[in-house]
């Protein structure tokens, strides 16, 4: 898979984090200490300037 279908398939992930922080009604921060990170991870996700490894592994 090439860089751009991985960009692509990783945004579109990342949005759907962003849908579940918002439907679960919970801050970045919540939702970090809830899975053992800190909100500045989960804003860097969020905002596409970084790619958590699982992701990268899993494509």
């Amino acid at each position: 898979m090439n860089s751009v279908q991985l960009s692509t398939i990783t945004m579109n992930e990342l949005a759907t984090l962003k849908q579940l922080q918002e439907n679960l009604g919970l801050t970045q921060g919540e939702l970090g200490n809830r899975l053992g990170l800190s909100y500045r991870t989960i804003a860097e996700w969020e905002a596409g300037r970084q790619i958590p490894r699982l992701m990268m592994q899993l494509h």
